[in-house]
This record gives C-alpha cells, sequence and structure tokens, in this order.
C-alpha cells in the first residue's frame, strides 16, 4: 500500500545567459524568457513525484529561481547556489562562457542537473557533443511552454531526491573511489562480518551526520549506503541547523565535542542538542564518540537529555542501534 503523498518545495537554481547572446536573444529576451516561459510555468504547477527510498509519492513545488545581477563579484555570490540548490536547470541555448563555466561546477560536485536547449540549436550542439546520454537532456521551443512543462514533469518523475538521479559522471566516479577506499578498511569487513545476514536494504534510514569525516565514519558510511541508508554529512554546526530546518531524518548522529576549548565546546553544543531535542523530540539523537569523550562528557549529555541508549563508542552498537531505529520506522 502506497503511503500518504506529502508536500514538498523544492528550490531550482537556473544558470542562464544573462544577456545579448545572437540570434535576437538579448538581455530582454532573456528576462522575458526566464519569469514568463521558465519560472511562472514551473511554479504554477504542483507535481506529484514517486519518492527513490519508498513506495510513496511526494507533491512538490519548485520556487524557480536565478542569480540577480549585482555590482560586485558575482561568482563567489553563485557558487553557493550552484552547490547547495537541489534541483539546477542550465540554458544552454547559445552556449554563453559563464554557463558552461558554472555548469562545470555543479556536475563536478553534484546530481540533479537538467540541460535545455533550443530546439532549433540543438542538431549543431550535438555535433559538438557527441554522447550525450548520461545527462538529463531537455530540448525545448520558446514558444511551446506547454511542451516544456511536460517534458520538465517527466524528467522529475525520475524522483526524489534528485540527488540520485546520477547524471553526473564525475560524481559517480568519485563516490565510487571513496567506496572502493572505505570498503578495504579493516572497520567495514568488521561491519560486514558482525551483520552477514543483514538485507541489502535493511537500513532505509534517513540520517543527518555531524562530525569530522574521519578514517573512523568513512567505512561506517560506506556500510549504511549499501544497506539502503541515505547519509546526510555536515562537518560544521551551520550547516546541520540548515539541515534540520529545510529536510525531514529518522535519526541524528554526532559526536560529543566541538571547539577548540573542551569543556565550553561540550557544553555549548549539548545546549545546542537540548534546543534541537525540544524542536524534533521524535527523532532519535545518537552520540557516536570514542572512550575517552564518552568517559568525560556523558553525564553532561544525559543531564541534557540525551537517553543512554544513544550514547555509543563502537560501531557494531551503532549500527545495531541503527538497525533496531529502522525496524520501528517501516
Amino acid at each position: 500500500m502506497s503511503k500518504q503523498a506529502e508536500t514538498k518545495i523544492v528550490e531550482c537554481f537556473v544558470i542562464m545567459p544573462f544577456s545579448d547572446s545572437g540570434n535576437d536573444r538579448n538581455e530582454e529576451y532573456w528576462s522575458n524568457f526566464f519569469e514568463k516561459f521558465l519560472k511562472n510555468p514551473i511554479e504554477n504547477k504542483s507535481f506529484s513525484v514517486p519518492s527513490n527510498y519508498n513506495d510513496s509519492s511526494v507533491q512538490v513545488k519548485f520556487k524557480v529561481f536565478r542569480h540577480e545581477r549585482s555590482s560586485g563579484p558575482t561568482i563567489s555570490e553563485i557558487i553557493p547556489k550552484i552547490i547547495d540548490t537541489e534541483l539546477i536547470l542550465v540554458v544552454l541555448t547559445d552556449l554563453k562562457p559563464n554557463v558552461i563555466y558554472e555548469l562545470g561546477i555543479r556536475h563536478a560536485l553534484k546530481h540533479g542537473t537538467i540541460l535545455a536547449i533550443k530546439k532549433s540549436v540543438i542538431k549543431s550542439f550535438k555535433e559538438k557533443f557527441t554522447n550525450l546520454s548520461a545527462y538529463t537532456l531537455l530540448e525545448y521551443e520558446d514558444y511551446d511552454s506547454e511542451d516544456f512543462i511536460k517534458q520538465f514533469e517527466g524528467i522529475v518523475n525520475k524522483g526524489l531526491p534528485v540527488k540520485l538521479w546520477q547524471d553526473s559522471e564525475v560524481v559517480n566516479y568519485s563516490n565510487s573511489r571513496k567506496r572502493q577506499d572505505a570498503e578495504k578498511k579493516p572497520i567495514f569487513d568488521k561491519l560486514t562480518s558482525k551483520f552477514s545476514d543483514l538485507k541489502i536494504k535493511q537500513i532505509e534510514l534517513e540520517i543527518l551526520w555531524l562530525d569530522n569525516y574521519s578514517e573512523t565514519i568513512a567505512p561506517i558510511i560506506a556500510f549504511l549506503l549499501k544497506k539502503g541508508a541515505n547519509v546526510t554529512f555536515s562537518v560544521n554546526t551551520p550547516h546541520f541547523e540548515y539541515y534540520l530546518k529545510t529536510k525531514k531524518f529518522d535519526v541524528i548522529i554526532s559526536d560529543m565535542r566541538e571547539g577548540d576549548d573542551e569543556d565550553e565546546g561540550i557544553t555549548n553544543y549539548i545546549n545546542f542538542l537540548q534546543g534541537q531535542l525540544h524542536i524534533n523530540k521524535d527523532v532519535p539523537y545518537i552520540i557516536f564518540a570514542g572512550e575517552y569523550s564518552m568517559s568525560k562528557y556523558s553525564k553532561k549529555a544525559l543531564k541534557s537529555g540525551i537517553e543512554e541508549e544513544n550514547l555509543i563508542s563502537e560501531v557494531t552498537d551503532l549500527v545495531q542501534r541503527l538497525i533496531n531505529i529502522s525496524n520501528k520506522v517501516t
């Protein structure tokens, strides 16, 4: 039985020309193209998109935006949007250098990119770039918004989250290398041996993890990904807070300490967790740390409201706890 659909707002950042790009496409043309052909039609429609994690569908409204021109250093303002926005739509018509450059940044770091190009120039485009099978390509005519929306809807039906679309060969290669390296570690072998009967999709959890990406954590994450989990990793508190406010998670994992001053760091951090526990009271918080940190700071953690079963220092205990949580969620 399908789960009840939920509503989600997904940001869509548009990389496109701003100024005259030739062929009668000037600044006014591109401004109208963005507002009337892209932004308004997409935002005025609600899309039913399947989830890539389970049998549910998600009701989606897209928030479409582009960078507003300024007199400052434009690229430094654009890069965070290129990296952090869930979905990117790139208008390749006329092959403007800034568009190609920004597309390269995105493809080097993330999946979830739609390439849009005008049908009247697609032939010359394909002559320059012969193998486009790995990419998500949308061919449009600027007088036919209905066809554009139909194609856009077909593309987003690949499912959410869009980071699982597999449309960046660079990211695929990088992730493959990371998994291969992590799977060579003794910790990965230890987990594989300990949980040899664990099925491939047995840990289907949305996990938020706050810590430094260490030699210890990498093989644990590789194991969890192999068993069906999706891990969002954050190395600092501001990003951690952002993810908590913008996404839903089944479980949160964090280190015990933060900052140069250990006592100050743990006090501030536990106070922060107290606040987040109040906001996300149904989400388990796991403190995963070494024995030294656990022995020194566990009393403060318990006093703050962290449950004892969520204070973990052994990797196999961590995975077993996640299995237990997954069994409750599913």
